[in-house]
């Protein structure tokens, strides 16, 4: 920030240690879930997994229900790999290589709602600095030949 009364400056960016911080919370939590669900499929009851992980059964019992009406539960996303990738799980070649032939899918309005799409992963993922500029750009560049980009 600076001294001078109505002048901005933009925020430091993040230091790759805070990168990592926040991609290994995020992460722990996406694997958690999964984890639960897999305990699930294992026969395990709510309690049991509850006890065995320490979370509470009713976020169990909450899975269980959304299984049961067919939903996937934290499906691999784009945003996700760029986690991965930033805190040393996936490589940027294996990264980049998923998310060149990723079926993007655009963000649409609707009168006052917003529903995302897939890219929309893409551009938090630049937005919060888990890619690089070039890599977005090279993205952006096959983005914008698929069906549904809209600038």
């Amino acid at each position: 920030m600076s001294d001078q009364p109505g002048t901005w400056t933009p925020p430091e960016p993040p230091t790759p240690e805070k990168l990592r911080n926040k991609a290994h919370t995020i992460l722990a939590r996406i694997d958690e879930d999964r984890e639960i669900v897999r305990l699930i499929g294992e026969g395990l009851s709510d309690e049991q997994i509850g006890e065995r992980l320490g979370v509470d059964p009713k976020d169990c019992a909450y899975f269980r229900r959304q299984l049961a009406k067919g939903e996937e539960i934290r499906p691999v996303t784009p945003y996700e790999l760029g986690l991965r990738r930033c805190v040393g799980q996936l490589s940027t070649e294996d990264m980049m290589n998923q998310l060149r032939t990723w079926p993007y899918t655009f963000g649409e309005h609707h009168i006052d709602v917003y529903d995302g799409g897939t890219w929309d992963e893409v551009e938090r993922l630049d937005f919060g600095q888990f890619i690089t500029r070039e890599e977005y750009s090279e993205l952006r560049a096959i983005a914008e030949q698929m069906p549904g980009w809209t600038p």
